[in-house]
């Protein structure tokens, strides 16, 4: 299936004319995502009480994540959502504890990124195109 969407990408109408209805695969695929995508957001809505800024505090976060990996990087993505994830939770909790502040883990991703962002600017497993 992954095959049939990244060819479907790059040449749909040389895969049309295999007789694969790429529409219809793109159109599963969204309606695939959308559907995890609920069902993650109803499994955590009975942790994290739903609000209409809950999306905010994620965003940044992911946003983070995918400039200190590195855009194109699923591997640089990956472990940096990893260590940005346990600095910014060990941070936080410390921070908590000795300085009872609790946005520090939030300012310490941020502060990784801006660093990142000023030695390597394509990431840190980014290629400079």
């Amino acid at each position: 299936m992954g095959i049939i969407i990244r060819a479907g990408v790059q040449d749909s109408e040389m895969v049309e004319a295999l007789g694969v209805n790429v529409r219809l695969v793109f159109t599963l695929v969204f309606a695939l995502g959308s559907a995890i995508a609920a069902l993650g957001g109803a499994v955590a809505s009975g942790f994290l009480p739903p609000t209409p800024t809950r999306g905010d505090e994620f965003l940044l976060k992911a946003v983070a994540v995918v400039i200190v990996g590195g855009l194109g990087s699923y591997s640089g993505t990956a472990i940096a959502a990893i260590v940005l994830g346990i600095v910014g939770a060990v941070i936080s909790h410390f921070a908590f504890v000795e300085l009872n502040a609790e946005t520090l883990g939030d300012v310490s991703v941020l502060a990784i990124l801006l660093l990142v962002l000023y030695v390597k600017p394509t990431g840190l497993f980014g290629r400079s195109h």
